[in-house]
């Protein structure tokens, strides 16, 4: 592994969620793998996926040891440069994470990707914007698990974005309704029919809530999340805001 490209510890200070400009590199399609070891006590970190207009197919997975995954963002998305992904990631304290990003496509599908670790203090702000969007956000549904054993399991939320709303940040967490991990499907459609993109999320629940940010330009977008757990342990919640 190896730490985080460029600058390493993203800008402190108060700004959005996301850096302004995020150090990227181009991985080659076709399952090629970059390894960032985190340094010692880092609490976050923050990544990017884009494409410069081919498809994007790329796998985010925070590693504690060699066998453990306690994080996935897996990424299928038509136009990367359209609809790149940027999500901010929670590790438990005392831990020694290792985030692993794997490109899912031909090698004909080149992924740039971005990290940054943000510093000691910046990560404090981020837990902040983190809660606060998950408290305040005007439109919060609970996604409850299933009971039927197919990958279809449990319920199903949409939410049509709002003409005027070119990008939403999303958090996915269960800190009030169980405190368990949390599998879902995300997916991004133009129109009813039209999916542009599907996030699928496996994150370690109370202690790890995912802040990610979605780019929905123009009219017509619609998100919707389907639960991928059981009802006895499958609760989360979805809160989304203009970003």
């Amino acid at each position: 592994g190896s730490p985080p490209p460029g600058g390493r510890r993203g800008p402190a200070g108060r700004e959005p969620l996301f850096p302004l400009v995020m150090p990227m590199e181009t991985l080659q399609g076709g399952k090629t793998v970059r390894t960032y070891k985190m340094p010692p006590g880092t609490l976050r970190a923050q990544y990017m996926l884009r494409t410069n207009g081919r498809p994007l197919k790329a796998k985010v997975e925070v590693f504690i040891g060699p066998a453990r995954t306690t994080h996935t963002c897996n990424v299928d998305s038509m136009n990367g440069k359209e609809s790149p992904v940027r999500g901010t990631i929670q590790f438990k304290k005392d831990v020694d994470p290792m985030l692993r990003i794997t490109t899912t496509g031909p090698s004909t599908f080149p992924v740039e990707v971005g990290l940054t670790v943000p510093s000691p203090v910046r990560s404090e702000e981020l837990a902040a914007i983190t809660t606060e969007t998950f408290d305040t956000a005007p439109v919060k549904m609970l996604s409850q698990g299933g009971t039927a054993p197919n990958d279809n399991v449990g319920a199903v939320r949409s939410f049509e974005v709002p003409p005027d709303v070119d990008a939403i940040q999303l958090v996915t967490w269960s800190r009030d309704v169980g405190k368990k991990s949390l599998k879902a499907r995300i997916e991004v459609l133009k129109g009813p029919n039209s999916q542009r993109q599907t996030i699928y999320l496996q994150c370690g629940g109370s202690t790890q809530p995912w802040h990610g940010v979605i780019e929905t330009p123009g009219a017509g977008w619609i998100i919707r999340v389907r639960n991928l757990k059981y009802i006895e342990d499958g609760h989360f919640e979805i809160a989304m805001a203009p970003y």
